[in-house]
């Protein structure tokens, strides 16, 4: 199914805020960093350190199950002081 997932920082500037991907209703974090590093392979590293929430909530299953009315948004790490 397609769903959309929401990019920040690097990657929303690189990429565009919003991208969609093709993913199984049941998904892994891998998956859904493969599909995005697909559409740029210059963005593997960033894409790499983040991680992924899923309805505004940070994924800690190594599988979740996703639906067409899922929110996948791609973090990345923040710093600062």
């Amino acid at each position: 199914m397609k769903i959309k997932v929401k990019l920040f920082a690097f990657l929303g500037e690189h990429l565009g805020s919003e991208v969609e991907v093709d993913l199984p209703e049941q998904t892994n974090e891998q998956e859904v960093k493969q599909k995005i590093i697909a559409l740029d392979p210059q963005v593997k590293q960033n894409v790499e350190l983040s991680r992924i929430a899923l309805n505004q909530e940070f994924i800690t299953k190594p599988e979740f199950s996703i639906s067409e009315n899922s929110e996948l948004a791609l973090i990345p790490p923040v710093s600062g002081g």
